[in-house]
Formats: structure tokens, C-alpha cells, sequence
């Protein structure tokens, strides 16, 4: 596979989200999508990596473009359909020549040859348009007939000439979209069928938040997908980036080490962060500060001086250092400790990202798992019901959203459409949390934060 075919299955999922921020009364989510992918695939070719702009960044206004586009051109073919398509021939309308030459909706000059194109892949799909578009192409390309001009279709099928060039565009542009569809459903195969199966080991280096995030429903989502995952969590509650930089150096066996492996989960008391972190050559271990702290700058001091403790311990020498990016409190919570931040959902939420643009770089940490913009994102259907007391997550759909946020961020593929989800949340609820963390990640590639907020 070539490196612009990589790019181009890799992001296929952004595709869609775009595609999803659109709404067209006559194409459908996945015409849109196809639409979008042909302009991802043009942005393909003139991407230049060299140049550090990232390939999504570079690709949007290429996709939003082939998006806004298409939609045009579609209403183009209504309106016309909705004035002409009535018209009797030899009947005394308004409908001159003069209304063609002045016609704006018209396909542009520098579409013609495109428009006018029959290809085998499109004549393959013929079948597929309607009685009437069907017996335009037929004889006007001589697909089972003998060709004719569009003054002798028009002839034949009782219609004006103009109104037969109408009629051959739209199915032209009806047939370029079925084969766009078909392109796109063939790169989501082929993705399926290259990307092998991932075994990932991740350890956090966190507290209760963690608990939320990765205990439950992580290990089912991706075993869902086809990779498996050995869980790791050095849980205490609340423990903040100096206390564990402090149980680092002293050696305390103040952890619960659990663990999830196979599916099954274990426990083990009285651990230190050493022995944990030597258990298993963990491919990704996070680090992530105690909610409390979590929106104020100077909490972070000791971030890298934990850093390189925790990597120099590791076994696994390509191990990659991450952070968790956690969640605000409830907006009806009230405690002495939310009042550091006004007790404002907003000024902590902004408190956080302030901190993971500015003080997690310092530690030299460049992957963030997005799950605090995961459950902002998804507040905006469900409320202020993600919490169980006002700080956790909900033990269904807060820590299943949170879950799905971990899942697309170690793996890399889509959870939009996982098949998993536990009983005690509805397949409606499951959507959009997939859907949102989704987003939430795809937000994190490009560094916005604000967008929606």
C-alpha cells in the first residue's frame, strides 16, 4: 500500500465526520461521504509531509469542498426538474431560449467534458437510474441501440432537446456517485482487511478517574474490533503528579495494582509504582493529575520530572508516554473543592485545556487521550447526567463514553460502529457515545478545543 493510500484509508473516518455536518434532503450520509472521500483522494496528491502541516488539516477544505459541491449540483438538478420537467413540447410557456442562455444553474464550462463522460465502470450501473434517465444514456451512447443525437432523443421521446441534455447530466452525475460510493466501500475493505489485530499493553498511572476510564467496558470494545488489550492501573484515590513522583522515590507499596487481562479482572494491594511498571513491557503508560488540580498550571511542575522516572523504569524501551485528559465536575456540584474554580463547569473545563496546550508539552508528551472533551461533547444530548456524585463518571454511560474515547486513541480505528455494548445501556446511547468520541478525538488530532464550546 502506498503512503497516499495510507493517508487516505487511515482518515476515511474523518470523512464521515465532516460528511455528517452537512444535511441534503435528497443525498444521503453515505453519498456524502463518497462525495468527501474524492476530495480527500485530491488532497492526497498534492500533500506535501515535509511542510508539518498535518494531512487532515491540509485535506478539510478539499473535503468540505467536494461535500458543498455535489449538494449544489444536486439542488441544481431539483430546481430544474421542479420548473421543466412538466413542460409539454410545442406548448406557449415562457421557457425560451433565452431563459437557457441566461440559465446560472447551468452545469460550468469547465465540467462539460467531465459531465459528458460515460466510463465501463458507470455504463455498469446503468441499470440503476430511473425508466427515463436509463433510455437517454442507452441512445444517446449507443448502450444496446444505435446512437442518436440529442435532437433525435428528443424526437423520439417527445421532449426538447435542451430537456434530453438535462436528463443525460443527471444521470451522468447520479451514475459518478454510485461508482464514488462503491470507491468508498472498497477503501473501508480494504482497511478492514489490512489492519492486523493489535496487542497493546497500557498501564495508567492514575486514581479513581482512571478506575472510570479503563476497568469497564475498555477491554470489551476493543476485543469487539479484533485487538486485545492488557489493562494496567496503578490506582490510588485521588493521587496527584507529586504524590506519585513521591511513591516513585520512597519506594511506598501504597497502590492497588489492577489488572485486566483476558477480559478477567484482578487486584493486588499493597504494590509499589516500581513493581507495576516493571509487571509488563507496557507499550503506552499515561499519566494524568488529580481532578482537582487538573485545570491549575503550577500543579504541573513535577509532570517532568514523573516523566522521566516512569520511562526510565519501563522494560519496553519504545514505550510512549501519554496523558489522560480528564473530566469537569457536574455543573450542580457543591464542594469547597470545586470552588477553586467558582464552582463553574466552564472555567475548569477551560482550566484543563489550558493545561494540556501549555504545561503537558513541558513533559515532553504529545498524545492526549481526549476524555474530558469526550463527555463535554456528549453533555450536550444527555445534560448533566454523565456523574454519579457530581465528580465520577456514571457507571453506564459516563464510563462507556469514556471507554470508547481510550479504545479509538490506543488503536487507532473508528469506534463509530463497535458492536459492543453492556445491556444496561440502550444502542441509542451507545451510538452517540461512540459518535462523540469519535469526535472528541478527531478534535484532539487538530488541536481544537473551542470549536464547539
Amino acid at each position: 500500500m502506498t503512503e497516499r493510500d495510507k493517508l487516505i484509508t487511515q482518515n476515511l473516518g474523518y470523512v464521515i465526520t465532516l460528511a455528517r455536518q452537512y444535511k441534503s434532503d435528497i443525498l444521503s450520509t453515505d453519498d456524502l461521504v463518497s462525495e468527501g472521500t474524492i476530495g480527500m483522494m485530491k488532497a492526497a496528491e498534492k500533500y506535501d509531509a515535509s511542510r508539518g502541516k498535518p494531512f487532515v488539516t491540509f485535506a478539510a477544505p478539499y473535503i468540505r469542498k467536494a461535500i458543498e459541491t455535489a449538494i449544489s449540483r444536486v439542488s441544481t438538478d431539483t430546481d430544474l426538474r421542479s420548473t421543466d420537467e412538466s413542460l409539454p413540447v410545442g406548448s406557449h410557456n415562457n421557457y425560451t431560449l433565452l431563459n437557457v442562455l441566461e440559465d446560472k444553474d447551468a452545469p460550468r464550462a469547465d465540467l462539460e467534458a467531465e459531465e459528458s463522460t460515460l466510463t465501463a465502470d458507470m455504463l455498469r450501473r446503468v441499470h440503476l437510474l430511473d425508466e427515463r434517465q436509463q433510455r437517454v444514456i442507452n441512445l444517446y451512447y449507443g448502450n444496446g441501440y444505435e446512437r442518436q443525437t440529442m435532437a433525435e432523443i428528443a424526437e423520439v421521446m417527445s421532449l426538447k432537446r435542451e430537456r434530453v441534455r438535462q436528463i443525460r447530466d443527471q444521470a451522468l452525475r447520479k451514475l459518478r456517485r454510485l461508482c464514488r460510493t462503491a470507491l468508498t466501500l472498497l477503501l473501508l475493505l480494504l482497511t478492514a482487511a489490512t489492519a492486523e489485530a493489535k496487542l497493546i499493553k497500557v498501564l495508567a498511572i492514575g486514581n479513581s478517574f482512571s478506575q472510570d476510564a479503563v476497568e469497564q467496558y475498555l477491554y470489551e470494545l476493543a476485543h469487539a474490533q479484533g485487538d486485545s488489550l492488557v489493562i494496567g492501573n496503578a490506582y490510588i484515590p485521588a493521587c496527584s503528579i507529586n504524590m506519585h513522583l513521591d511513591n516513585l522515590k520512597t519506594s511506598a507499596p501504597k497502590y492497588a495494582y489492577r489488572k485486566v487481562v483476558g477480559g478477567v479482572r484482578t487486584e493486588e494491594k499493597g504494590v509499589s509504582l516500581q513493581r507495576i511498571i516493571l509487571d509488563e513491557p507496557w507499550d503506552v503508560i499515561t499519566l494524568q493529575q488529580a481532578s482537582l488540580l487538573s485545570g491549575l498550571s503550577e500543579s504541573y511542575k513535577n509532570l517532568p520530572a514523573l516523566h522521566r522516572a516512569v520511562k526510565l523504569l519501563a522494560t519496553n524501551h519504545q514505550v510512549e508516554l501519554w496523558w489522560h485528559m480528564t473530566w469537569t465536575y457536574a455543573k450542580s456540584f457543591r464542594n469547597a473543592n470545586f470552588e477553586i474554580y467558582d464552582s463553574s463547569q466552564d472555567k475548569m473545563f477551560h482550566g484543563i485545556i489550558n493545561c494540556v496546550r501549555n504545561e503537558v508539552p513541558k513533559a515532553n508528551i504529545s498524545r492526549i487521550i481526549p476524555s474530558g472533551t469526550a463527555i463535554r461533547l456528549i453533555r450536550r444530548h444527555k445534560g448533566d447526567t454523565l456523574n454519579r456524585d457530581g465528580q465520577h463518571l456514571s457507571y453506564t454511560l459516563g464510563r462507556y463514553t469514556a471507554a470508547c474515547t481510550w479504545c479509538e486513541a490506543l488503536t487507532g480505528r473508528n469506534i463509530d460502529g463497535n458492536r459492543y455494548h453492556p445491556d444496561t445501556i440502550t444502542a441509542e446511547d451507545a451510538k452517540l457515545a461512540q459518535i462523540e468520541a469519535h469526535e472528541a478525538c478527531f478534535m484532539q488530532q487538530l488541536r481544537q478545543y473551542d470549536v464547539l464550546f
